[in-house]
């Protein structure tokens, strides 16, 4: 099961990279920039993730 979901989360992140390369002019710095940028949105991903598993520790069952 926690292959799967490692897998999904590469190949997302892959075609995200994809994705993100093709804002980029110069062949050199694709890969810099689109990995920042996916860096950047995966970071904001956990750290929302984060946020919403304390509130609902929090809230919905603080016992």
């Amino acid at each position: 099961m926690i292959r799967h979901v490692l897998l999904f989360l590469l190949v997302g992140w892959l075609i995200s990279l994809a994705y993100f390369a093709k804002e980029e002019d110069s062949p050199g710095r694709v890969f810099r920039t689109s990995a920042l940028k996916l860096l950047k949105y995966t970071a904001w991903t956990v750290l929302l993730g984060l946020a919403l598993w304390g509130l609902e520790k929090l809230f919905i069952y603080p016992f």
